[in-house]
């Protein structure tokens, strides 16, 4: 299967699937052009190709000729007998860089320069079209993609990852094309984040300080970024200052600065604790005589409970979801369909929040080989550091959540994406995605509370208590190490309530009913 084969297979698809005859041709436009360019560009057996070409074809008026006008086969002839010299000098030979030179020694001081560079390039889009599947690497894939990203074209790069990602599906490729997941706190680790526009020695004891913290305690990923993005400001502020030895007064004039700049008490409290637990580490290392911080008194900012959802409240919601997807099933028009598919797909995710109460984390962090098909049961891995700390649990599906849950696996047309909630064309959703969607969601249903994922876990969790759950079994759903978490962070109860759960359980019940 050659590059033009499947794009023209890729087109007809597009107008079966419900796509306008515009945008069928935009994509169309997009992909001969630029995709079958920057293939010929990368491909590191394109070059060997272009010395075998005895007839001379390339791209003309959207197909291949060999019949075109004189000047420009003399051009292309010219280019392949440059060609094959600096090949004969350089190897590996770079199809990429060489153009660029070819354009800059022969091309840029003649007047019809740009004339004869558009008989180059549309020659090796030609070449390009030619391109078999099969020998399309993911290297090569992500050589592509990258160049496509770095022209000031709109939309091409997105419309042929698409394109890779249809391929995948027919069995055409070897590699699987899918967006992989971007985790939010990479950026944390990387080399360069700590030493920012100033370096010093505080922040070298920062860089010993996340060792510790990754390697000894094993903490959590998020855990590691909320107390580093705060350290990394202090820090900072510590090199500039130029402090050798923290004293309380250098904490104070901190506290001063922080003040300064409109932060909120709150937020101070936060990064005194946070320096607190820093400072120890460097007390015990031999680094720091004493904890300067110890001798301050920090305001701990008391425990507020969000709101949550009664149960009228969450069949409203399911309502309204379930009337959007009623009104847009079995819609032709893309539009349409793709509003039947969030629909579903935000059906199925309120859902899971609300009736099993998992985790934001542990949702964006599904994939598919945590599900059991055959058992209707989901494999969920915890909060921790994968290598120590993690937590794995097996949650039991219910029928109507599991119908909810096979009906999104029937609108989600991506098979080879490996991640469980993505966006209508393939790419995986990141938590910041599902949150909008479930706080957007409960809005539209006229509900006036700020409801989130973890607010709709709290729900669950009241819900459940309401029906008559009993703590440890309500403890090992929601994965909880203590029960004192359960009970008093998310079962949030009315005295009214509370009386009734007291009349059903309690053996006493009806004894003295004040």
């Amino acid at each position: 299967m050659t590059y033009e084969e499947a794009l023209e297979r890729y087109l007809v698809d597009l107008k079966a699937s419900g796509y306008s005859v515009k945008g069928i041709e935009r994509k169309g436009s997009l992909l001969r052009n630029w995709l079958s360019y920057a293939l010929a560009l990368f491909h590191p057996g394109v070059s060997g190709m272009l010395e075998k070409i005895n007839q001379l074809y390339f791209y003309y008026r959207k197909k291949i000729y060999h019949d075109v006008e004189r000047a420009k086969r003399e051009e292309v002839q010219h280019f392949l007998n440059i060609l094959k010299r600096e090949r004969e000098k350089i190897a590996p030979f770079n199809l990429y860089l060489f153009l660029g030179e070819y354009q800059k020694r022969f091309l840029t001081n003649n007047l019809d320069g740009k004339q004869k560079l558009g008989a180059i390039i549309s020659f090796c889009r030609a070449v390009g079209f030619e391109v078999k599947l099969h020998t399309i690497t993911e290297k090569l894939y992500l050589q592509c993609f990258d160049y496509l990203q770095s022209l000031s074209v709109e939309r091409v790069a997105g419309y042929s990852r698409l394109f890779f990602i249809y391929c995948f599906e027919k069995g055409w490729l070897s590699f699987n094309p899918h967006e992989k997941q971007r985790f939010p706190y990479t950026r944390t680790f990387e080399s360069d984040f700590i030493e920012g526009a100033e370096s010093g020695v505080w922040r070298e004891r920062l860089k010993g300080y996340i060792h510790y913290l990754q390697f000894e305690r094993n903490l959590s990923d998020g855990g590691i970024d909320y107390q580093v993005r705060k350290l990394k400001v202090f820090t900072g502020w510590c090199d500039t200052q130029e402090v050798k030895e923290v004293d309380l007064n250098d904490i104070k004039r901190f506290i001063e600065k922080k003040q300064k700049d409109g932060v909120k008490d709150s937020t101070i409290g936060k990064y005194l604790s946070i320096i607190r637990y820093f400072f120890d580490f460097l007390v015990e290392k031999g680094q720091m005589k004493k904890n300067p911080v110890k001798e301050l008194r920090i305001k701990y900012r008391a425990y507020s409970q969000g709101e949550v959802l009664n149960e009228l409240e969450v069949n409203r919601v399911i309502e309204c979801l379930e009337n959007e997807v009623y009104q847009t099933k079995g819609a032709g028009e893309i539009e349409k369909m793709m509003v039947h598919f969030r629909a579903v797909r935000d059906l199925c995710l309120f859902q899971i929040f609300t009736f099993i109460g998992l985790r934001l984390s542990e949702v964006a962090g599904m994939k598919f080989s945590d599900i059991d098909f055959v058992n209707r049961s989901i494999k969920i891995t915890g909060k921790g550091n994968k290598g120590y700390r993690h937590k794995t649990r097996n949650i039991l599906i219910n029928e109507y959540l599991w119908n909810t849950f096979t009906r999104y696996l029937k609108v989600r047309n991506y098979p080879g994406q490996e991640w469980v909630w993505i966006l209508f064309k393939g790419a995986p959703m990141r938590s910041s995605g599902i949150n909008k969607v479930i706080t957007t969601r409960v809005k539209q249903a006229g509900i006036n509370k700020r409801i989130s994922p973890h607010r709709l876990r709290a729900t669950c969790a009241s819900l459940y208590v309401k029906k008559g759950m009993d703590p440890f079994t309500l403890k090992t759903l929601m994965g909880h190490q203590s029960i004192a978490t359960t009970m008093d962070k998310y079962a949030q109860l009315t005295e009214e309530e509370l009386r009734a759960i007291w009349k059903k359980t309690n053996p006493l019940a009806g004894i003295d009913d004040e």
